[in-house]
């Protein structure tokens, strides 16, 4: 799908999951009020998951980008929370930090969760435990 079939087809402002299955956000720019958002790294799917490319930024600063459309998949901004990764269990937040990066003019938040042992290119997936399970990170390298 292009963007012109996108302003054509007046896509909501952001897709919502299972709309397109198995299509990556880099595959689907959407559109976002009246500018244009290319959300890479992001993967839309029916299921209950949070999918991402881990940048070369997120590596070396040790945090999980949020996309501001999942923050309703975590619990609420700096309420920890519990995530597994294999054997490894940390107690973890969504945090925030005011931005400029569109210019003074357009401050705005940006969403992460603090993690270490990240690198480049690392594909991982958070799914929603059961329960008092918390939530599971699984690592693609």
């Amino acid at each position: 799908m292009s963007v012109g079939q996108l302003q054509k087809n007046k896509v909501p402002d952001i897709c919502p999951p299972g709309h397109y299955p198995n299509v990556t956000m880099s595959e689907l720019t959407v559109l976002f009020g009246n500018s244009l958002i290319d959300l890479k790294g992001t993967t839309m799917s029916s299921a209950p998951s949070y999918t991402r490319k881990i940048s070369s930024e997120e590596a070396k600063e040790e945090y999980i980008l949020v996309l501001k459309n999942k923050l309703s998949f975590f619990p609420p901004r700096n309420a920890l929370f519990e995530m597994t990764s294999g054997t490894l269990r940390k107690n973890v937040a969504v945090e925030s930090y005011r931005c400029t990066c569109q210019g003074p003019d357009e401050p705005h938040d940006h969403y992460f969760i603090r993690w270490k042992g990240l690198n480049k290119g690392d594909t991982l997936t958070i799914t929603k435990g059961a329960g008092p399970a918390g939530y599971r990170l699984k690592m693609h390298r």
